[in-house]
């Protein structure tokens, strides 16, 4: 679509004249779905590309653009905190099935002296929840690298229950099957009230 825009919304890359971080978000806010526009804003937000409260004014000074309260509703619910495409879809599953927002990106020490940070936390229940892509637990590497990063995370595991928490973990493959995956984050919110009780 054309549509003439103020100069402050336009910059210069290679070159180029493109829409600066502002726009870009404010369009596909307004134009792209509230699915995808809580995903791009949340990852200009977490790679610092833009803050929040200047996002929160530059909508608020696009009062007559159309469709408008959809790009504010998005913007609303965005998080600064989610590390990846994954979290924010996980995010967005929770919305759509009315599972309570967790806290996110929660650093947890054990008496063991190891201190882990968590994707997600239902603190009062101590569930956590993990986003894993396949890359996140093996990554690149040679075998042996690999190997000692899947051992890795099988200690961060071990340790966190010992610690009384429940862990529940979910990929890609698991958000394409959604009524699955709210029956096993149901079974975990039923395990963590039973060991929390």
């Amino acid at each position: 679509r054309m549509t003439s825009l103020p100069a402050d919304d336009v910059t210069i890359i290679a070159g180029f004249k493109v829409t600066g971080i502002e726009r870009t978000l404010l369009d596909v806010g307004t134009t792209c779905g509230f699915a995808a526009a809580v995903v791009a804003i949340e990852s200009a937000l977490y790679k610092q590309l833009v803050r929040k409260h200047v996002l929160v004014e530059y909508f608020g000074s696009k009062r007559n653009l159309n469709n408008l309260p959809a790009g504010l509703k998005a913007l609303a619910f965005a998080s600064a905190l989610s590390e990846s495409v994954l979290e924010s879809r996980s995010r967005l599953f929770f919305e759509h099935f009315g599972i309570v927002q967790p806290e996110q990106q929660v650093l947890i020490h054990t008496r063991g002296g190891r201190k882990y940070r968590v994707d997600f936390l239902w603190r009062a229940l101590k569930l956590i929840g993990e986003a894993d892509g396949k890359a996140k637990i093996v990554g690149a590497g040679t075998t042996r690298e690999q190997e000692k990063r899947l051992r890795e995370h099988w200690r961060r595991e071990e340790d966190l229950r010992a610690e009384g928490y429940t862990v529940v973990r979910w990929t890609w493959d698991d958000l394409a099957n959604p009524h699955e995956l709210r029956t096993r984050l149901e079974s975990a919110f039923a395990q963590a009230r039973r060991v929390a009780a």
